[in-house]
Order: structure tokens, then C-alpha cells, then sequence
């Protein structure tokens, strides 16, 4: 790979990266940051940054966590938990009135 293509994918990565600070949403937040881990992670490799290739491969299984946190969140009749870790069913109790 020559230095220009190393230099492309550095260039890629980091606009992902500032792709996130746009998001409105969670969700979208969360998959622009799995993407930048990925252009980061042949970034590195390719570059021989072991420092960053470290820190993406390590950030990659959360953002990927709380992707599925956030998709879990937006489904009908569940919330997060105060601790952040465990989904809780929520039932919708009726009453027998009208």
C-alpha cells in the first residue's frame, strides 16, 4: 500500500470519527463509530500504529454493545436498567375499568 493510500484511509477514519458528532441519533452514532473502528483498525495496520490499533480493536465490541443497547431500548415494552447493564421488561398493567 503506498503512504497515499495509508494517508487516504487515515483521512477516511478520522471523517467517520467526525461523522459521529453529527448524529442526531444513538443508533446512527453507534454504527458511524463501529465503521470508523473498522477504517481505523486497517488504518493501523497498514501504518504500523500499534497504539491505535490497540485502542480501536478494544473500542469496537462496546460500540457494538451499545448498539445493541440502543436498539433494545427503542422496542416496545422494554427499558435499560438504572445500572445501564441489564434490559427490564416492562408489563402494561390494565385495569378491569373503562
Amino acid at each position: 500500500m503506498t503512504p497515499t493510500e495509508v494517508n487516504l484511509l487515515g483521512y477516511t477514519a478520522a471523517s467517520l470519527v467526525l461523522a459521529t458528532f453529527c448524529a442526531k441519533s444513538m443508533v446512527t452514532l453507534r454504527v458511524l463509530a463501529l465503521c470508523s473502528n473498522v477504517a481505523f483498525v486497517i488504518y493501523a495496520v497498514a501504518a504500523s500504529l500499534w497504539p491505535i490499533l490497540l485502542l480501536h480493536v478494544l473500542m469496537f465490541p462496546l460500540n457494538l454493545f451499545r448498539l445493541r443497547e440502543a436498539l433494545g431500548a427503542g422496542c416496545r415494552g422494554r427499558l435499560v436498567s438504572p445500572d445501564g447493564l441489564a434490559p427490564v421488561q416492562v408489563l402494561a398493567l390494565r385495569s378491569g375499568r373503562p
